[in-house]
């Protein structure tokens, strides 16, 4: 296995192969073109390319070395093991990153890693939801408005305003800048009218939002925050993954036989 330095650019058909293969929202898509945050490697087998692997190694995963993208074309995959030993031992690797949706990183990241949690839940829409509270009205933000709005500590402040009786009591939005077509919706509530029902309101409108600008409307939640939880799902979302972390086992000796269960 010949692994060398690569340029985002260099793996852009593979990770269109990526893409397909998920079918779904990749949280971390748009990380490799962040300054330097990502590195990515090419994989050869006898100077034929067969895929690709990258690490987050700056920015919030400043200190690690984290594999959050790992793909091998399916004709290769019997030895997928022995490939993705050599990329930890070339790179260096300390910790893996993986939605547990991705099929081929998750049950690397469960092989390989310890100290495994969950950092965030992932959803996607299922159905379509119509709740009603009286009073309540959404519309977009108006340039103007930006310096009343009451003050954020989970989010940005959105570019939708929900009203109560002409109170503004939470704004949202859609995030844009994951894999297309998928868009990721957040909100925040006002803290003195969080649990009325209001966070599912604004949620069932942002979906709609999304359809009608040709998205997939999708949202992530830290797996503490119950309260959101039962919100997103309240609005017709349901949990599809996890993102899951995890400490490469002896990350300087990460040579392993292939397991007696892996394909021959």
């Amino acid at each position: 296995m010949i692994i060398k330095p690569t340029s985002i650019d260099g793996i852009v058909s593979w990770r269109e192969r990526y893409r397909e293969e998920m079918a779904c929202q990749i949280i971390h898509d748009s990380l490799h073109r962040r300054g330097n945050w990502a590195q990515t490697f090419i994989l050869k087998l006898n100077e034929e390319p067969v895929g690709y692997g990258s690490l987050l190694c700056d920015g919030p995963w400043s200190g690690t070395r984290t594999v959050f993208e790992f793909y091998v074309v399916r004709g290769r995959r019997s030895q997928v093991f022995s490939h993705f030993d050599a990329f930890l031992s070339k790179t260096e690797a300390t910790h893996i990153s993986s939605q547990s949706n991705d099929r081929l990183l998750t049950p690397l990241l469960l092989y390989y890693s310890n100290d495994i949690k969950s950092e965030k839940i992932l959803f996607e829409d299922c159905v379509s939801e119509c709740h009603v509270i009286k009073g309540a009205s959404f519309r977009k933000k108006k340039e103007l408005e930006a310096s009343s709005i009451f003050e954020h500590t989970r989010e940005p402040v959105g570019d939708w305003l929900l009203e109560i009786d002409g109170e503004v009591v939470g704004t949202g939005g859609v995030m844009k800048h994951y894999n297309p077509p998928y868009g990721d919706i957040y909100m925040e509530i006002v803290e003195t009218h969080r649990r009325k029902g209001y966070g599912t309101i604004l949620v069932q409108a942002l979906k709609k939002v999304c359809y009608e600008s040709g998205l997939v409307p999708c949202c992530r939640c830290d797996p503490q925050n119950e309260a959101s939880i039962k919100t997103i799902q309240k609005a017709g979302f349901q949990p599809c993954a996890h993102l899951l972390t995890g400490t490469i086992n002896n990350p300087n000796q990460s040579s392993h036989e292939t397991p007696a269960s892996a394909p021959p």
